[in-house]
């Protein structure tokens, strides 16, 4: 519902991909890496602080989407649950599906400083002749915003509104605020 009212996900979006083999051939993924449509300021629209829901996945490939040029790293991880970006992922790996065969990759683009919308290009092998393919979120692009920050504490939003015990959402201002009261107001 709020994807469909133009929300955006902040700082990093967890984006899930299924990759089938084909029926006569085997297939080998080479390389994944976004395509950036457009890389602006950060959103300073309403900004709603709710809590995920779940635990964050195990991250198999992250992009960082502040880069000149991201491309697939692999995910070393600091602790549960929380991971930095690692070394180039197709440099070491190449993902082979049989016939048939499916694979699950979870990927993590995130960024810092930019609004960006993007889409994912797979490069893959089918036999011996070499073709792409452009992942996208039905039919638009991804997209994932940076907290929009002013000064090295705060942000600034048009409103705020926070998640409260009952599961309602409580306004709690406008204009510059810390990060802490943004979500714990």
């Amino acid at each position: 519902m709020m994807d469909e009212a133009g929300a955006i996900t902040l700082d990093s979006v967890t984006i899930g991909i299924t990759l089938t083999g084909d029926g006569s051939h085997d297939v080998n993924i080479i390389d994944l890496q976004p395509d950036i449509v457009e890389r602006t300021a950060p959103w300073s629209g309403t900004f709603f602080c709710i809590p995920p829901e779940a635990g964050t996945p195990t991250m198999q490939m992250g992009f960082d989407l502040d880069s000149p040029r991201p491309i697939a790293r692999t995910i070393e991880t600091l602790m549960p649950d929380v991971g930095k970006p690692g070394r180039p992922f197709f440099n070491e790996k190449t993902i082979t599906l049989n016939k048939h065969e499916q694979q699950v990759v979870i990927a993590r683009a995130s960024t810092t400083r930019n609004q960006v919308a993007f889409r994912l290009r797979v490069t893959y092998m089918l036999g011996r002749v070499r073709k792409q393919a452009v992942i996208d979120d039905a039919g638009r692009p991804f997209r994932v915003t940076a907290l929009n920050r002013v000064g090295a504490e705060d942000v600034s939003y048009q409103r705020v509104y926070v998640s409260a015990p009952d599961y309602s959402l409580r306004d709690v201002g406008t204009g510059r605020m810390s990060t802490s009261q943004a979500c714990h107001s």
